[in-house]
């Protein structure tokens, strides 16, 4: 069994970078993954390199310095997963705490930044 099996982390600043290379690793090793990043068609063109089938990734345009668009993508992860067991951020803003919060108060999905 891999280390990710079974769990599911929601990754930001997904471009062509680091946050591409987490969210790799993530898929490569066991895990799903939860996309978010500005630009949809780049978004769409990752999860399909990383996942082609599309079942164990999922995306949404993401600008993380908006609290409802954290929310939303936090309600992805929950959609097509169940929740997420960790949140990586790479670009320089970091998810509002207020986020952090709501995500981490509900049962069974947990969050870290």
């Amino acid at each position: 069994m891999s280390l990710l099996a079974g769990k599911t982390v929601v990754v930001s600043g997904v471009g062509a970078g680091l946050g591409r290379q987490v969210a790799a690793a993530v898929v490569r090793d066991g895990g799903c993954a939860v996309l978010g990043a500005r630009t949809e068609a780049k978004l769409a063109k990752t999860a399909e390199e990383l996942d082609p089938g599309g079942a164990r990734t999922a995306y949404r345009a993401t600008d993380i310095s908006d609290e409802t668009q954290c929310e939303a993508l936090a309600g992805l992860a929950v959609e097509r997963f169940g929740g997420s067991t960790r949140w990586c951020t790479w670009p320089r803003w970091t998810v509002t705490s207020a986020v952090w919060r709501t995500r981490t108060s509900r049962p069974g999905v947990r969050c870290w930044t």
